[in-house]
């Protein structure tokens, strides 16, 4: 039976060709859709490294005497009293916050929460076999009970308690990220250094944790270096942001204590603007990176169903023009199951040459674009498996079509009598 098989794909080599170039093309198509889905299921699952439940934040402003808000303050010919006066307030305002009996936890930042779309990156440098190689990183400044407010963590166990003790110790933090893990940077070897970042020397490395993440779909970020901030000194002039975790289930009473108090907010010279919270940026912000995915996922089940229809309608069309055929094998003695298994075998042996050279295509168009954002597949943490899977997925979604596609109609033309389907031959 297989050598019959094989015989008369050759025979009918210039129809099977074409047949083999559309199925080709529907594999990458639905290969390209499967990893789609794969890697966005991944990235939304991936870690964000930190909690947004309860966090809030205000925008920490600067009057002069007059009442006109002071733009870097703290810059320039500043007398030393005036300094020491609004760094009094800052902290003094910091501790009425904190004595809030709904608040958990209080903090002062700098470029310290996610769902903003800064950026403030500088290189961090390491000697590799005798080379200097500069990692890009994420800038983050924060005081110390700052990892409490957001629930900071490490891949290794440390809880928000240990990693807030490291700040307090006047280390930095080193987190890891999608890119950093795909990139095979081991970002434990910093513990214990101080690396050169730029221009700056920053404190010795205390600990790695689990890095911010900007979104819920961003993927392709570099470390983070997370810069520990002295509370009760000059250092809190250049945090822009009052950050706090209110205790659960308290969020209203906070919110109601702000609306029936706004004086809690401003200590002297210092004022807390605009507090909200932090689950309220991440609706707004990935509001539309929301309905992009689902009208992605959309079109993509839309394609998909579009595909099914043409690869239906080719096998249909291919079973009804071989009815005779049918009536034929049927006439020699050929059962039902023999001749099913016969169309089965044919339509899968075809599949499997397109997927062969479908594997072909995947592996060149990989290697001519690896290092272009088209491809950026590559960058992505385990791409090789999500390739592989997307390529299982693919051959099952396809070979399910077929069977679909020539079982229906191949059952159809077998109930039909043979002299009638021979009639006109």
């Amino acid at each position: 039976m297989k050598r019959a098989l094989f015989s008369q794909i050759k025979n009918e080599w210039k129809e099977n060709l074409w047949l083999v170039i559309e199925l080709l093309i529907v594999a990458l198509v639905i290969w390209g859709l499967a990893v789609f889905v794969i890697r966005t299921i991944r990235d939304v699952n991936y870690p964000k490294g930190f909690d947004e439940t309860g966090v809030y934040y205000g925008d920490m402003q600067i009057f002069d005497d007059d009442g006109n808000q002071v733009y870097g303050f703290g810059y320039g010919d500043t007398p030393a009293e005036q300094i020491a006066e609004v760094v009094a307030a800052k902290q003094a305002l910091l501790d009425r916050i904190r004595r809030m009996s709904m608040v958990e936890y209080a903090a002062y930042g700098n470029n310290p929460l996610p769902y903003n779309y800064t950026f403030i990156g500088n290189g961090m440098e390491d000697i590799v076999e005798g080379d200097t190689v500069t990692y890009t990183v994420n800038i983050r400044k924060l005081t110390p009970e700052g990892a409490k407010v957001l629930g900071l963590y490490s891949p290794d166990g440390k809880d928000a308690d240990a990693l807030a003790t490291v700040l307090e110790r006047g280390e930095t933090l080193i987190g890891s990220s999608p890119l950093t893990e795909q990139e095979g940077i081991d970002l434990e070897h910093f513990v214990g250094s101080g690396p050169l970042t730029g221009n700056f020397n920053y404190p010795r490395i205390g600990a790695t944790f689990q890095g911010i993440r900007r979104t819920q779909y961003e993927i392709q970020i570099p470390a983070t270096m997370l810069i520990p901030i002295r509370e009760n000194s000059a250092e809190i002039l250049q945090c822009e942001k009052l950050l706090l975790k209110v205790k659960p289930g308290m969020d209203r009473d906070f919110e109601r204590a702000l609306e029936d108090d706004p004086s809690i907010l401003t200590y002297k010279n210092v004022h807390l603007d605009g507090v909200h919270s932090l689950l309220d940026d991440k609706l707004r912000l990935q509001w539309n990176s929301d309905v992009q995915q689902r009208t992605y996922f959309a079109g993509a089940l839309l394609l998909l169903f579009i595909v099914f229809l043409g690869l239906l309608g080719t096998f249909w069309y291919r079973v009804y023009q071989r009815t005779s055929e049918i009536a034929v094998r049927k006439s020699f003695g050929a059962t039902d199951s023999d001749i099913f298994r016969r169309f089965i075998s044919e339509a899968m042996t075809l599949l499997g040459a397109s997927f062969v050279l479908a594997i072909g295509v995947a592996l060149l168009a990989i290697g001519q674009l690896s290092s272009s954002y088209l491809a950026s597949v590559t960058y992505f943490p385990g791409w090789q498996w999500d390739m592989a899977l997307a390529g299982v997925i693919s051959f099952v979604l396809m070979s399910i079509m077929l069977l679909a596609g020539v079982g229906i109609p191949a059952r159809h033309a077998m109930k039909i009598e043979p002299a009638i389907a021979l009639k006109e031959e």
